[in-house]
């Protein structure tokens, strides 16, 4: 299986743009292939955290918020048959692994 790692780099502070990825119900508003998403339950934004998505041209998926560690770590999960993708950010990089 090929390893695809990409790193972005953002002139921004750790804690600004650790708040936009975790605040996935929002994504829809920078994120041109997500026209949906919502967050599943109330409550604090954390470990497990689970939303729905709708990704252009894909369909609805469930995402989930896991290795969170605030400001330093998150990693978007989708659960999706024969899914295998998974994003990390970290405060030196942001890493996109499929």
């Amino acid at each position: 299986m090929a390893i695809l790692k990409l790193t972005q780099v953002i002139h921004k502070p750790v804690e600004e743009v650790f708040h936009t990825v975790i605040d996935v119900a929002n994504f829809p508003k920078w994120n041109l292939t997500t026209p949906g998403a919502r967050k599943l339950k109330p409550g604090e934004t954390g470990e497990g955290t689970q939303f729905e998505m709708e990704i252009k041209d894909f369909g609805k998926t469930l995402q989930s918020l896991e290795e969170f560690k605030l400001n330093k770590q998150v990693r978007l999960v989708p659960h999706i048959p024969g899914g295998n993708a998974r994003d990390r950010l970290s405060p030196n990089r942001w890493s996109a692994c499929t």
